[in-house]
């Protein structure tokens, strides 16, 4: 299966302009200058650099290991002045002084395991941030389809307007016609402002994520659709029970305080690992079912179009005709789009299952 690359992107655009051309003389705009470039793969870099909620617990966990190096170093001391107690031999104090040392010794484990439990938070947080922002950041792009979609909708609303005028002039439709037709065109436009206005809501949320300022003028870069991989359910697994984090870091905790408690924390922690992995491969194998079916899809309408063409240079189909099948290639093409985003952000999910982070329900 082959994803939407450049070659195809720049030949179907090249399809559709000439369809645009001839039907409403329609041409296309280059993007502004000045602009600040986001692209997908830069996203954590920007979450974990930038966004106010993880740098506030990064900064917990800094100085909890502050913390937790204070507290070696004082143990340190106290265990030379136990030492030196032992060789004065004074009676009573040998006792006492071992109490303290017993007792920062709790405190210390207790700091490590504070450390332990506020990384594992920072971990979390910067991949559920991340994820929020990827979603974002596909969903942009779905909604800038649409408004394509939208567009070339609301410019065939205003051909048929045009058309429906000259009819009116012959005395061949009411009024009352037109003037249903004026409102189909003033309700296209108020379609498109929203659809507009859907994707600036979409950046201004992505930038608060990010840690854009609002008046930052971004212009996000489309990802390229991904290629189908195979998975392994059963290596995933055992990688999430082995070797994931979230299993790793409940296991040091039982190594601190081998108790009967942290015990089935390990438990639950491994069998909320493994539940993750068959959800996510379940998740993947879904959407990318979902994927090549919007691709068979789009295929279709792309050969609809060109039957289209064909019939419509040889008198037989209408402008208007023409339109409709270049507007179902719009939707198949925004269709896709989705099922490819939807397909990218489920191997993710699949991904961090594999690697043992337990995440939050989408």
């Amino acid at each position: 299966m082959r994803p939407i690359i450049k070659n195809r992107i720049q030949v179907t655009a090249a399809a559709l302009g000439a369809v645009l051309l001839v039907v409403f003389g329609i041409t296309t705009v280059g993007s502004n200058p000045g602009e600040t470039t986001l692209r997908l793969n830069d996203l954590r870099a920007r979450v974990t650099g930038h966004n106010h909620d993880y740098l506030v617990i990064a900064l917990e966990v800094e100085e909890a290991r502050e913390h937790l190096s204070d507290m070696d170093d004082l143990l340190a001391e106290l265990e030379k002045g136990q030492e030196q107690f032992e060789e004065l031999e004074i009676s009573g104090l040998e006792e006492v002084f071992s109490g303290i040392v017993d007792s920062f010794e709790q405190e210390q484990k207790q700091a490590r395991k504070a450390v332990s439990l506020l990384e594992h938070e920072k971990e979390i947080l910067a991949e559920k941030l991340t994820r929020q922002a990827e979603k974002l950041y596909y969903t942009y792009f779905v909604l800038r389809e649409e408004e394509k979609v939208q567009q070339e909708t609301l410019d065939y609303l205003r051909e048929m307007f045009d058309m429906e005028k000259e009819r009116r002039k012959q005395g061949l439709i009411t009024l009352q016609e037109i003037e249903r037709a004026v409102i189909r065109v003033e309700q296209g436009e108020l379609i498109v402002g929203e659809a507009r206005d859907r994707q600036i809501d979409v950046v201004n949320r992505l930038k608060l994520l990010t840690g854009y300022d609002l008046d930052v003028n971004l212009r996000l870069v489309e990802p390229a659709l991904p290629e189908i991989e195979e998975l392994n359910r059963r290596e995933a697994v055992a990688n999430a029970l082995n070797e994931g984090v979230t299993v790793r870091k409940r296991e040091k905790q039982y190594e601190l305080n081998p108790g009967e408690k942290e015990r089935l924390k390990l438990e639950q922690a491994r069998r909320e690992a493994r539940l993750q992995v068959e959800e996510t491969f379940r998740a993947v194998q879904r959407a990318e079912q979902a994927y090549r079916l919007q691709e068979r899809d789009l295929d279709l309408a792309e050969s609809n179009l060109e039957r289209s063409r064909a019939r419509y240079e040889a008198g037989l189909v209408s402008g208007p005709e023409l339109m409709e099948s270049y507007l179902a290639l719009m939707k198949a093409r925004q269709d896709y789009t989705q099922s490819g985003y939807d397909y990218s952000a489920a191997l993710r999910d699949f991904r961090l299952a594999q690697q043992g982070v337990i995440m939050p329900a989408r």
